[in-house]
């Protein structure tokens, strides 16, 4: 399993980074799946400060702490409740974790105690481990947790027509090199069993050596060079940026020049 270092916000997806660059995203859910943040902690916590790779805005307000991974956001979560809120009764934390002028606190805190069967008036610093717990999986429910989709970068749909391209370009290339030693050849007088060789009495126009095809192999052994040496953001920017009609007449030119 990867282990990310930083994640930043697209949208509302999560993008994640590992240290080589490698990226995974996050899509649908609910926020705190998304940000590997149970118990949607703000980014400006102690907690977020010091366990968060990035931040994620989900609404006007509220700038949630993304987490690296889930076990990371559990233990903040954990944290934070018996640092800010050791000494507070569950009544107190909730008016203070969910407040009135975003939530509905007070069916907050009657779903906490129907689900969890606790007293709200105890403290925190009272509660036994496998109170803590309940209370803690009560909240998180609350807060969300439905998983979405998840997709890595050799999985994404850009990925996948990049590796196509990239194949596509390579058999040009491998047609071109071949076409290209057997005039070498024809022209040094040698025979290259590895290529077709060309016969005394072949004219240059049965190889279409005009001006275009020549330069149709040029265009697109550069390309091939640009996409084995770039990320996949390159063919988004080319597909992106180069008219349709060019591609096309490229495209004609290569194969013209390669059958």
């Amino acid at each position: 399993m990867s282990v990310f270092v930083k994640a930043e916000q697209s949208g509302r997806r999560v993008v994640y980074y590992d240290a080589d660059g490698n990226k995974t995203v996050r899509d649908g859910g609910d926020p705190n799946w998304r940000t590997n943040n149970p118990g949607n902690l703000v980014s400006d916590t102690l907690e977020g400060k010091k366990y968060g790779i990035g931040k994620f805005k989900n609404d006007a307000v509220h700038n949630f702490a993304i987490f690296p991974d889930m076990e990371t956001g559990e233990k903040a979560m954990k944290e934070y409740i018996k640092r800010k809120f050791g000494e507070k009764t569950i009544q107190e934390m909730m008016e203070k974790y969910a407040p009135p002028k975003h939530n509905d606190t007070e069916a907050y805190i009657k779903s906490i105690q129907k689900q969890t069967g606790l007293d709200t008036n105890r403290k925190i610093s009272e509660l036994s481990s496998g109170e803590f717990e309940r209370l803690r999986n009560t909240i998180k429910k609350h807060e969300g947790g439905q998983v979405g989709k998840e997709m890595t970068s050799s999985q994404s749909p850009l990925s996948n027509l990049f590796n196509a391209a990239t194949s596509f370009l390579n058999n040009i290339a491998n047609k071109l090199n071949a076409f290209l030693n057997g005039i070498n050849s024809f022209f040094q007088g040698k025979d290259d069993a590895n290529f077709y060789t060309a016969q005394k009495g072949d004219t240059l126009a049965k190889y279409r050596l005009d001006i275009f095809s020549q330069i149709s192999c040029i265009i697109f052994q550069i390309l091939l060079l640009l996409f084995q040496k770039h990320s996949s953001s390159l063919l988004s920017t080319v597909l992106h940026k180069t008219p349709l009609h060019l591609l096309c007449s490229c495209s004609s030119l290569c194969f013209s020049a390669c059958v």
